[in-house]
């Protein structure tokens, strides 16, 4: 099975915040209305937001068989219209990950489907984005 972008049910937002995960952002429990998610391959990116200052900086969740990880990235204008360009530059986070990391490749194909804002929308789902790392 691949990415594909969902709504949460009730039931699977109750039972993710039964696993404390810790928004990056806002420091409270996360509570995710949607995600990007592989149920087969227990893999799901969800967006945590940005910082007020840098507002071009998006925080995700990344869960990957089993591993959290905490991942900046810069949203940027590709100048391909209706493209967004993910980079792995960052402002000011701690929030960074090399390339060498075994979950980079799944990130990517993640962010692929994720597109712009991970809703499964006509309009997010008609876009494009594009991993520059």
């Amino acid at each position: 099975m691949a990415f594909v972008n969902e709504h949460l049910t009730h039931e699977e937002r109750e039972e993710f915040k039964k696993r404390g995960i810790i928004n990056p952002i806002t420091r409270d429990a996360m509570d995710p209305a949607q995600w990007t998610i592989d149920r087969e391959n227990d893999m799901c990116l969800i967006r945590a937001g940005v910082e007020r200052d840098f507002w071009d900086e998006c925080y995700f969740v990344f869960l990957w068989k089993g591993e959290i990880h905490i991942i900046s990235l810069i949203e940027e204008a590709s100048g391909i219209p209706n493209c967004v360009r993910w980079s792995k530059k960052a402002h000011v986070s701690e929030y960074t990950f090399s390339v060498d990391d075994p979950f980079v490749n799944d990130l990517r194909n993640a962010l692929m489907v994720f597109k712009f804002n991970g809703r499964p929308t006509d309009l997010n789902e008609s876009s494009k984005a594009i991993c520059d790392f």
